[in-house]
Order: structure tokens, then C-alpha cells, then sequence
């Protein structure tokens, strides 16, 4: 569980960063451990509550991805704006 919680922290970095590279590698990462570590458990019990908890964190993960996302959208569209008035008003000279 240790390495969920270092993911975590990693994901929360790379989010605020905003870096789409490091996201993907903390999202391959996760992704890896998760994988290893519901194989290496052999109680029933415990690899449910894992399986729930990696689907829990991949959950709140995209929601947070979605986020950044729409921020992205939103700056892309005000950089067109912004790009549009730039060349209305170098052509109306």
C-alpha cells in the first residue's frame, strides 16, 4: 500500500505541474503496481479491498485528468480568441 500512497503523491505533482509526460508515467506506473500487487496477495479479503481501492483512485484520478482537460479546452479556446483579435486588428490597417 505504500506504493499507492507514493503514487499518489506523484499524481498530485504531476497534475499541478500539468505535464501530460509525467502524468502518463505515474498513470503506466500505477497501473504496473496495481497489477502486482493484487497478484502478490493471496488473502481473498485483502485483494478485494485492493482491487476497491486501485478502482477507487482511478476514479478520483480521471475525474481530476477531466479536469485538466476542460482547463486545457478552455485556454486553447481563449488563446484562438485572443489570436482572432490579434489578426483583426493587424488587418485593419
Amino acid at each position: 500500500m505504500n506504493e499507492l500512497t507514493e503514487l499518489t503523491q506523484a499524481f498530485a505533482s504531476a497534475v499541478k505541474s500539468e505535464k501530460a509526460d509525467e502524468i502518463q508515467k505515474v498513470l503506466v506506473s500505477f497501473d504496473k503496481t496495481c497489477r502486482l500487487l493484487i497478484e502478490q496477495e493471496t488473502s481473498q479479503t485483502n485483494k478485494k479491498q485492493l482491487i476497491e481501492t486501485c478502482l477507487t483512485l482511478q476514479k478520483s484520478w480521471e475525474l481530476e485528468i477531466n479536469q485538466l482537460k476542460a482547463k486545457v479546452k478552455d485556454e486553447m479556446a481563449d488563446i484562438r480568441l485572443n489570436g482572432k483579435k490579434i489578426q483583426k486588428y493587424l488587418t485593419s490597417y
